[in-house]
């Protein structure tokens, strides 16, 4: 494994290239490589996590005490669809808020998760599809803390899925097939710009970066606050909202809440009465919340 860790480039080489990791030719053994797809830095523990794909693993590198190579610590993960198997990993992330690795296991159409503090697996979501917890080739991952939740590039469905950080729930998606402004065509890669708000998505088949902005933050209200919405209202009904589509509320007589119809399912709104949304709302399963607005966003009040 020597001959492949931590080998020194001659002087002909950019002088900023200190070492690599691998060979140029492909291999399995413990440092070697098969089509590396993505990175990941554990920054508490200073081990780099390289997703190897055709490997169908992960391996797992300490950085060396100095700071001049990488020590092999760990694999994990083998070919195979079963839960704790791999088939062509892509993105990697690492949650340090909740000690696991997030894999986005390409083909297998999934994100898995690890522990971060000893690689054992932890749990498996989504399936090839196209619904809410589906997914089609899947290629990266990112996790947005200050709002507790994961995204992930779901490439061949040509959008962004929304997830809970807290529970891996699906929350909303955003994206279509298209070339306008707002729709994807086989985004690959994406970034999350804390401190703008911001999300930048790597749209490949259209050849251009999009920056999407605007989205609100939310803060949970005690429940007896909330007008409850008829039927079975989940947070995916906002993707229309979060566009930034033109809202337009019906108001109840002499109420400050309603309900209106948005996609699929129907959520409640609460308002200042004047035409201006204040907030969203939805019921499930016997739980009542007010989502409120601290950011207006792309949202427009009606007049």
């Amino acid at each position: 494994m020597s001959d492949h860790l931590n080998q020194s480039h001659h002087d002909d080489i950019d002088a900023r290239i200190k070492i690599s990791i691998g060979t140029i030719q492909q291999g399995h053994d413990d440092g070697l490589f098969y089509e590396p797809r993505s990175l990941a830095f554990d920054h508490h523990r200073d081990l780099l996590m390289v997703a190897d794909s055709d490997n169908h693993r992960v391996q797992v590198f300490s950085c060396d005490d100095d700071d001049e190579g990488f020590s092999f610590v760990s694999t994990f993960g083998e070919r195979g669809d079963r839960p704790g198997q791999l088939y062509h990993p892509c993105g990697i992330a690492i949650d340090h808020d909740h000690d696991r690795i997030l894999i986005v296991d390409n083909y297998n159409h999934r994100v898995q998760s690890w522990s971060l503090s000893d690689q054992s697996f932890m749990s498996s979501i989504g399936q090839y599809g196209t619904g809410d917890l589906e997914f089609i080739l899947p290629e990266h991952i990112a996790i947005d803390n200050h709002h507790h939740r994961i995204i992930v590039v779901d490439a061949c469905n040509h959008r962004l899925v929304f997830l809970s950080s807290i529970d891996l729930s699906f929350l909303f998606e955003i994206g279509t097939q298209g070339s306008r402004p707002g729709e994807l065509d086989y985004p690959a890669s994406i970034a999350i710009d804390h401190d703008r708000c911001r999300i930048i998505v790597s749209d490949s088949n259209n050849h251009r970066m999009q920056v999407l902005c605007g989205f609100p933050t939310f803060e949970y209200l005690p429940y007896w606050d909330a007008y409850p919405a008829s039927g079975r209202a989940r947070i995916n009904a906002l993707a229309v909202l979060l566009a930034g589509v033109p809202f337009v509320p019906p108001l109840m007589p002499g109420g400050l809440s309603g309900a209106i119809a948005c996609s699929w399912e129907t959520i409640c709104y609460i308002s200042n009465g004047k035409g201006a949304l204040l907030g969203i709302g939805a019921h499930e399963e016997r739980q009542y919340w007010i989502l409120r607005f601290l950011r207006m966003g792309a949202i427009r009040d009606s007049k």
